[in-house]
């Protein structure tokens, strides 16, 4: 049963991600994407309770594993944090410079300027690694091994630190101001002279 249940969800997530590139998001509908798979829109519903959640899932899915894998590098059993935040920042530059992130980026703003979308986008897409650098940094913090700082504010740090002269180019389709092997390790030194103990 929960095979059968897994494989009706991506069904559904591909089918609309297939209407929502053809037709836009104001234009689809639950309706057509019932109609693409064969079946009732309530059976739609039964896995998605809104066009809004359906439309951020079908735009994050692919995103969810890479970023689960780069969350799962922040290993608080490491004493080495400087080495843990560089295999860490190392991914999470991969992950914010391919093109797959750059054009559910693209999407998401402009898509997101629907007030009830763009929340939903923010939960399902960067809060995720957001909150895993968060967790990690408030359990280093716990630990005594971090200054006695807010965590959140930290993790805030560090991603920019990591997004400076690369995000913005990228969205705008330029390209970025300096490669991973210059940024990277920079980044990570003025987190950690600032941060860590």
């Amino acid at each position: 049963m929960r095979v059968r249940t897994d494989d009706r969800r991506r069904a559904i997530l591909a089918a609309a991600s297939d209407i929502f590139r053809e037709q836009g998001y104001k234009r689809a509908s639950m309706n057509m994407i019932a109609a693409r798979l064969g079946w009732s829109k309530t059976t739609l519903y039964g896995y998605f309770p809104s066009k809004e959640e359906l439309f951020a899932s079908s735009m994050t899915l692919a995103l969810q594993s890479q970023s689960d894998d780069v969350n799962a590098l922040l290993d608080v059993e490491d004493p080495d944090i400087h080495a843990v935040l560089l295999r860490y920042a190392a991914a999470f530059y991969r992950l914010i410079t391919s093109s797959e992130t750059t054009g559910l980026m693209r999407t998401a703003v402009a898509e997101g300027v629907y007030q009830e979308i763009g929340p939903i986008l923010y939960e399902l897409g960067p809060k995720r690694t957001f909150s895993a650098l968060t967790e990690y940094l408030a359990t280093l913090h716990d630990r005594g091994r971090i200054r006695d700082i807010n965590p959140k504010l930290a993790a805030s740090h560090f991603g920019s630190l990591l997004e400076a002269g690369h995000l913005f180019p990228l969205l705008l389709g330029a390209e970025p101001e300096f490669t991973e092997e210059v940024s990277v390790p920079a980044a990570v030194d003025v987190f950690i002279s600032y941060y860590v103990k």
